[in-house]
């Protein structure tokens, strides 16, 4: 009850009084007893009256709270009441909904546990500013809900007018942003990709004035924006297509349809050139079309394939290889003058053929008839008789032709190979130099395993509170997967790499992310700096594709750094995408499922964001990190698979890190029964404080 309430509710019983009082001086002076009689029956009613008044007021009082605490709880707005160390007093229901915790474990809890670092810092100073100047004050945070989830908040907070008294309180509304900045972020990203497209991007008004275009079109045309802005696009047309060709095509994007196209243009300096382009409508809310949005390709290049594919069907004509084209039954329907003269025919002869009548073995025939179905393609060497029965040796190329995706016929190329096959009677000379060249390799390649060996750590570092055991066995002398751990001032730094390629690059390439990360701890970290996964992977990735590695060639790294001050775990994901796992002594397995893409020189850098993935380990607890190759193993078309995996570590979480580890063998052994098609690679790590 307010004060002003509660002196109204006390004035009312004064007068109650005062009326009793002088009702009974008046009754005293009365000597008519139904006089008096009549007095108290009216002030009877008098009392019923007010009495009824206060039920009214009650009950306008009640629903008037009602509706308070109802507005209060199904604001869209989560409110927070805090006292001034930051303890959290009072919080409505989408308060609770937005941390996913229940009221009663958010209440008298401090609100620093809904935060990280930064953002308890930044909460500090934001409740000493409301608290200092008594004014509303806003504030940016991060949270984090009970799932871990990342939550961005706008803050807006003042103090609450209450009596002297009682203990200053803080009340804040709090709104998320997460989903705003995610617009942001995205807008961005969007302006950006049309700001870097390749195409041509042209966005007019209703009325058809140019108000953007994109870098790629003033690239494209030599305008700038400020050149076109407010013309139309005609400024780029030709004479050579035709006015009835735009009018249909407005006529079109006008109706609010998509239209699709080719147009013929002339740059700012008089060129020429085609291009291919999309035209789109934008509509509002209410259906009507505000701008049109015109993306583009140059298709220069192809008209002049096209052009070019002309001269090759005349070069077709005129090649010396023999060429045939065939339907799908192998019956020919073309041929060109270099076959009639290799095999004598005359084209009116070779009707009714087929491609394998000239084979000379009818064995040949079946077993180039199986191929060509399963493979769809063919290069063999066969022997073919000519017309007048002699023999010769010829190279055939065999190919289906398709016309989206349909197969339409199957082409033919001949090369007579009998002088050539002559030719390779005289190299079995040279078979013994080509052994010995060979065994010179396999030299090379083993010193080169023993190089990649000696690269791996000889033995894992000693912590009283860390139980490790590492497994590698590359598929081929040469594997592409790579290992290790290492310590740092206070730091732990271990880390998975996988190549995709076998094989001596595969193995060099390893070799180099271990001396990369080598050369950052040299140049770049300086003892009692913070060191994250995030900043060494970028370190990585930049040195990376500063070389010239083969573009077919991906870096999948996985990385963490183990802090033995804190005791804290942080990983980062490069494109391995087995999930590490962390099973808890209680029996609860959880995945770190957060992962970017693979390091790799065809990867724009500004395509990577590298997290620091945080997380703790339990006494008993146990990280287990590998790459695919376990996980992916084949047999009779069965996969190993993760949950196998999962199942192994749940079953023998109490065992040791090298107990473990020969569990997961035997039972990988037991499942191929021959040698693994990939590297096999996996680091456990047992926590035991």
């Amino acid at each position: 009850m307010t004060n002003s309430k509660k002196q109204s509710y006390l004035r009312q019983q004064a007068e109650n009084k005062l009326d009793q009082e002088e009702l009974e001086k008046k009754l005293a002076q009365v000597d008519d007893l139904e006089q008096v009689i009549e007095e108290l029956k009216i002030h009877q009613i008098e009392l019923e009256l007010q009495n009824q008044d206060l039920k009214v007021t009650r009950g306008e009082l009640q629903q008037a709270k009602e509706r308070y605490y109802s507005l209060y709880d199904l604001s869209p707005v989560a409110y927070f009441t805090f006292d001034p160390e930051g303890i959290i007093l009072e919080i409505n229901n989408t308060a609770a909904e937005l941390l996913a915790e229940q009221r009663n474990f958010i209440l008298n809890k401090p609100v620093m546990i809904y935060l990280p670092p930064q953002a308890q810092e930044n909460f500090y100073h934001h409740r000493q500013k409301v608290l200092n100047t008594r004014e509303q004050q806003s504030c940016e945070l991060e949270m984090r809900t009970k799932e871990d989830k990342k939550l961005l908040v706008r803050m807006e907070s003042k103090v609450l007018n209450l009596n002297e008294d009682e203990q200053t309180k803080m009340f804040s509304a709090v709104i998320d942003m997460t989903a705003r900045k995610e617009r942001e972020t995205k807008i961005k990203k969007l302006s950006q990709a049309v700001e870097q497209s390749p195409a041509t991007v042209v966005i007019t008004d209703a009325d058809g004035s140019i108000e953007y275009v994109n870098p790629k079109f003033t690239e494209l045309t030599g305008y700038s924006l400020e050149e076109v802005k407010g013309e139309d696009p005609s400024i780029l047309r030709t004479e050579l297509l035709s006015d009835e060709f735009y009018e249909e095509l407005w006529d079109t994007i006008s109706a609010g349809e998509k239209w699709r196209g080719e147009f013929h243009n002339q740059k700012k300096n008089g060129e020429y050139y085609w291009e291919f382009a999309s035209i789109s409508p934008l509509l509002n809310e209410e259906g009507k079309i505000t701008h049109y949005v015109k993306v583009g390709e140059d298709t220069t290049e192809r008209k002049e394939l096209e052009e070019e594919l002309k001269l090759k069907n005349k070069a077709v004509e005129s090649s010396i290889n023999a060429i045939a084209i065939a339907d799908l039954d192998g019956q020919i329907i073309y041929i060109n003058q270099s076959f009639t003269e290799m095999w004598g025919y005359s084209r009116e002869e070779i009707i009714g053929y087929k491609v394998s009548d000239f084979w000379h073995d009818a064995e040949e025939v079946d077993h180039m008839k199986k191929i060509m179905l399963e493979k769809g393609s063919l290069i063999d060497e066969v022997v073919g008789v000519k017309k007048d029965c002699s023999k010769i040796h010829v190279q055939v190329s065999l190919n289906i032709v398709y016309e989206e995706g349909t197969a339409i016929y199957q082409m033919a190329s001949f090369v007579d190979i009998t002088k050539r096959k002559k030719s390779e009677e005289k190299l079995a000379d040279y078979a013994e130099e080509l052994e010995k060249a060979n065994d010179k390799i396999e030299n090379e390649l083993a010193k080169a395993q023993e190089i990649h060996q000696q690269f791996l750590p000889s033995e894992l570092p000693q912590l009283e509170y860390l139980d490790f055991a590492a497994h590698y066995h590359p598929t081929e002398n040469l594997g592409g997967d790579f290992y290790n751990v290492l310590e740092v001032d206070n730091y732990l730094i271990f880390y998975l790499a996988d190549i995709t390629g076998h094989g001596l690059e595969g193995a060099m390439l390893n070799i180099f992310v271990r001396e990369t990360v080598n050369s950052f701890l040299i140049s770049e970290y300086k003892k009692g700096e913070n060191l994250t996964p995030e900043r060494l992977m970028n370190f990585i990735t930049t040195r990376y594709q500063k070389e010239s590695f083969p573009e077919d060639y991906f870096l999948c790294l996985l990385l963490g750094i183990f802090d033995k001050q804190t005791k804290k775990f942080k990983l980062s994901n490069a494109g391995i995408h087995i999930p590490p796992l962390i099973q808890r002594n209680q029996g609860v397995m959880e995945s770190l499922t957060e992962m970017t893409l693979p390091i790799s020189p065809v990867i724009s850098k500004d395509n990577y964001y590298f997290s620091n993935k945080q997380f703790d380990l339990n006494s008993g607890d146990l990280l287990f990190l590998s790459t695919d190759g376990l996980i992916e193993e084949n047999r009779e078309e069965n996969k190993y698979g993760l949950q196998r995996i999962k199942e192994i570590i749940a079953e023998n979480n109490l065992l040791s890190a090298k107990q473990l580890k020969k569990k997961i063998n035997d039972n990988f052994n037991d499942f191929i029964e021959a040698v693994p098609f990939d590297d096999i690679t996996f680091l456990i790590i047992k926590y035991d404080n």
